[in-house]
């Protein structure tokens, strides 16, 4: 009789967690979830459905904390960090449309200083370095329509001067 009773008790923890842990997916609460699903799975480690939910639990907790250290960077000014952290989160993550977001307003202020930046060197005769600026301008923004006046003009420039560079060219034929 104890042993039946163990069993059925276990049984309940166990359709408890399974609940518990669908809830928390659902939820977003990745941490909830993994607990709670961690808690089935060793219950039950032959359910592929929660092994499944379990290793999106944890591949979206890990998206959400790539999702803060991004914000974080973003805040801290450190742009090109964040661009690239909020790059690696996949379009079928939960925080896909939040890194979306950030991304859209951190390529801006990039495209922005790129652009700023070459004009200022262009101005100080440091061709070269415009012409990497500008390129980078263009990568992040490429509709950027006076980056590239500016980018084209630089090359004319670097060529009367007889400087070796790689002319820029949509698509990422340039620097």
């Amino acid at each position: 009789h104890k042993l039946r009773v163990k069993q059925q008790n276990a049984q309940i923890a166990y359709q408890k967690a399974v609940v518990a842990g669908r809830e928390a997916v659902d939820a977003q609460d990745w941490k909830a979830a993994i607990d709670h699903l961690t808690k089935a799975v060793e219950h039950d480690p032959t359910d592929r459905e929660l092994q499944g939910l379990l290793t999106r639990a944890n591949a979206e907790r890990t998206h959400r904390d790539a999702l803060r250290k991004g914000d974080d960077l973003f805040a801290r000014g450190r742009l090109e960090e964040a661009l690239k952290i909020l790059s690696a989160i996949p379009g079928t993550s939960a925080h896909q449309a939040e890194a979306t977001e950030k991304l859209k307003e951190i390529r801006g202020r990039l495209s922005k200083r790129y652009y700023e930046d070459g004009v200022t060197a262009y101005r100080k005769q440091r061709y070269k370095d415009a012409h990497e600026l500008f390129a980078k301008c263009l990568e992040t923004d490429p509709s950027n329509g006076d980056a590239l006046k500016r980018i084209r003009r630089t090359e004319r420039k670097l060529q009367r001067k007889r400087v070796a560079f790689e002319p820029w060219s949509p698509g990422g034929g340039g620097p």
